[in-house]
C-alpha cells in the first residue's frame, strides 16, 4: 500500500489509490478479487506469481501452493484482464519512478489477444518519459492469415505509429520458423538480461509450429509457454516478467483444459473492509 501511495504522490493527480483488506480462506479468495474487480469496473487485476526468490538465503525459491491455486482461479474467473508478475527484483529501487533516469522494458509479441493486450499496456507504459520500450515481434511467414492475424496487424501498426520518431523506443522483427528458433531468440542475452521488465502474452495456439511440443515442458501453465520459459529454473533470465491475459469470455473459460484450474465452489462468506485513508507517505524499506 505504501508503494502505491508513493506512486500516487508523484502522479500529479493522475492516480487515486484505495486500499482494501479482504478476509477469506484460500479456496474462495478469488471470489473477493473478482467481485471487487467487477464492482469497481477494473481493467486489470495484477497478482504475484506464487514462487518468490528467497531473499534470506539469496538462492532457491519459496513455493506457496495455496497462492498458486488462488492465481489460477482468478485467471479463470476474472471479469477483466489479468497480469501475473514474476518479480525478480529488477524493478526495485529506493527512488521513485519520476526520479530514476530510465527503465528499459521489453515486449515479446507473437500473436493473439493476450499479446495484443500486453502490447497495449506496454505502449501505455512507454508514454512515461523515463521508460524505454523495445517491442520484438516474432514473425512466422508460414502462418496462415486469419481474423487474429488481421487484428494483430492493426495493433502492430498503431504501435509503429505511436513510437515513430521517439529514439528511446524500438520496434524490430525476428523471423522464426519453429519452436527452436523462437527459444533461441528469446533466450539470447539481449532478450533475457537487457531489460528491467519483459511483458508477454499468456495464451498461444499450441498447434502453431512455434509452440509445437512446448506443452510437454510447460511447468507453470498459468504463465503460458513464453512466461514459463522465462521463469524456468534452467533459464538464464534474471529479469522481472509480466504475463498478461486478456479478459476471458464464456467460451474461453470452457477451453481451459488444465484440471488444476478448476475449483469446487463453496459457499463461504467473506468481508471487504475499506482501509482508512492515511495521507502520510512513509519511507519505503528495501
Amino acid at each position: 500500500m505504501n508503494a502505491f501511495r508513493l506512486y500516487e504522490e508523484h502522479s500529479s493527480g493522475g492516480l487515486i489509490m484505495n486500499a482494501f483488506t479482504a478476509i477469506s480462506p484460500y479456496a474462495t479468495m478469488h471470489d473477493d478479487v473478482c467481485t471487487l474487480a467487477l464492482e469497481k469496473r477494473t481493467s486489470m487485476v495484477l497478482i504475484p506469481f506464487h514462487k518468490q526468490l528467497n531473499e534470506l538465503s539469496g538462492a532457491g525459491v519459496l513455493d506457496n501452493n495455496p497462492i498458486r491455486s488462488v492465481n489460477r482461479n482468478i485467471l479463470q474467473n476474472s471479469p477483466c484482464s489479468v497480469g501475473i508478475l514474476l518479480d525478480r527484483g529488477t524493478l526495485n529501487t529506493n527512488v521513485t519512478l519520476s526520479c530514476k533516469t530510465s527503465y528499459n522494458f521489453g515486449m515479446i509479441f507473437v500473436e493473439g489477444p493476450d499479446d495484443r493486450e500486453a502490447l497495449a499496456y506496454a505502449m501505455r507504459m512507454a508514454e512515461h518519459p523515463n521508460v524505454s520500450l523495445t517491442v520484438v515481434r516474432l514473425v512466422d511467414h508460414n502462418m496462415k492469415h486469419s481474423v487474429n492475424r488481421d487484428l494483430d496487424m492493426v495493433v502492430i501498426s498503431k504501435c509503429k505509429i505511436a513510437i515513430a520518431g521517439r529514439k528511446q523506443h524500438v520496434y524490430k522483427e525476428e523471423h522464426v520458423k519453429d519452436s527452436v528458433d523462437m527459444i533461441n531468440v528469446i533466450r539470447s542475452n539481449s532478450m533475457e538480461n537487457l531489460y528491467d521488465l519483459i511483458l508477454v502474452g499468456r495464451r498461444h495456439d499450441s498447434n502453431s509450429p512455434l509452440f509445437m511440443g512446448l506443452t510437454e515442458w510447460n511447468e507453470f501453465p498459468e504463465l503460458g509457454f513464453i512466461g514459463d520459459m522465462l521463469a524456468s529454473s534452467d533459464s538464464n533470465c534474471d529479469v522481472s516478467v509480466l504475463v498478461v491475459q486478456q479478459q476471458m469470455l464464456g467460451s474461453d473459460r470452457l477451453m481451459v483444459s488444465d484440471s488444476s484450474f478448476n475449483s469446487k465452489e463453496k459457499e463461504v462468506s467473506f468481508s471487504i473492509v475499506d482501509m482508512p485513508r492515511d495521507d502520510r507517505v512513509h519511507p519505503v524499506a528495501y
